[in-house]
């Protein structure tokens, strides 16, 4: 998560800085460090079986050292999923929208169970003041499947995509909501 100040302009032609800064949530880093140490792990596992089977000892490890490369590149290279300027949410997938825009945020959990465990996954839905129109195609036909499911949201964005908390994101969105309202 970054955060910059960015600066407004003032009458004397000076720059104050402006009340919100903007911040960019990048994707969490959790899953490029699990590359890193499945890789850390199969480059020995691939140094045990090269004492009996050599070229299959080399190819798993050379296999796993680019795997921890790429692992690393994926960790400073991780794409920006929603930036927050003081007038837009710009989301990766579902382009920019103006904080006037949005009439309803809040967080959704499904719970499921699955062979007697149970899992938990939390949703940022945001409910648009004018809905989109439905998109073609088979991303229409998948957006209906989400309207119905999550209660009429116009836009789903996975908790597991943001590299904070739904519950954070909630409360900046509604800040910066409350801002874009007060300013008018």
């Amino acid at each position: 998560m970054a955060a910059t100040n960015s600066a407004a302009p003032t009458l004397d032609g000076a720059t104050a800085p402006s009340a919100l800064p903007t911040i960019e949530l990048q994707f969490p880093a959790l899953y490029p460090w699990m590359l890193i140490g499945f890789g850390v792990i199969f480059f020995f596992l691939g140094l045990l079986v090269g004492r009996r089977i050599v070229p299959l000892g080399i190819l798993i490890s050379v296999a796993s050292l680019v795997a921890i490369g790429g692992g690393h590149y994926w960790l400073h290279n991780r794409h920006v999923v929603a930036r927050m300027t003081p007038r837009l949410l710009v989301l990766r997938r579902e382009g920019s929208l103006k904080w006037t825009d949005i009439a309803e945020i809040e967080k959704k959990t499904i719970a499921v169970r699955n062979h007697g465990v149970r899992h938990r996954t939390d949703y940022v839905c945001i409910k648009l003041a004018t809905p989109r129109p439905a998109r073609p195609g088979i991303n229409g036909f998948l957006d209906k499947i989400k309207h119905v499911v999550l209660g009429g949201y116009d836009i789903v964005v996975p908790d597991s995509e943001l590299s904070c908390g739904a519950d954070w994101f909630i409360a900046e969105c509604q800040k910066r909501m409350a801002e874009a309202t007060r300013q008018g």
